[in-house]
């Protein structure tokens, strides 16, 4: 099994940017609290946690989901989900955004994009506030 420092070494060589972001973080493997990875937010910190299974799984899915959740740290999701009344439709537009950030190579099998959603008439480059609206 890779550790998560070795995949954070690969991040600092690949994209400094996340590996400085992954390295804030309250780092949690628990099976209970998510499917692959999950971001929350504290009262002054972010937790990250990690599916042990999922990790054991290895390869570059782990690295993409990783940068996704990343991602939603930079966009401040976690943050903002609160206030929106659908948690579901939040979600999902919070991911249509972030997705737009990794490469097709990157993107998982069943990883939301906005074309998948282009008879919504949702175009790339739109906010979560956006997305969420053309959503619900």
């Amino acid at each position: 099994m890779t550790s998560l420092a070795t995949t954070a070494i690969e991040l600092l060589l690949e994209a400094p940017f996340y590996a400085h972001l992954l390295g804030g973080l309250c780092r949690t493997f628990s099976a209970e609290k998510t499917k692959t990875m999950a971001l929350a937010a504290g009262e002054g910190y972010f937790q990250l946690y990690l599916n042990p299974d999922f990790w054991e799984q290895g390869g570059e899915e782990r690295k993409a989901r990783l940068k996704h959740n990343l991602l939603h740290l930079v966009f401040r999701h976690p943050v903002e989900a609160g206030s929106f009344a659908d948690r579901f439709l939040y979600d999902l537009a919070a991911d249509l955004v972030v997705n737009q950030f990794l490469s097709e190579k990157e993107r998982w099998p069943g990883a939301v994009t906005v074309e998948q959603f282009a008879g919504l008439g949702l175009q790339r480059g739109g906010s979560t506030h956006s997305y969420y609206e053309q959503l619900a």
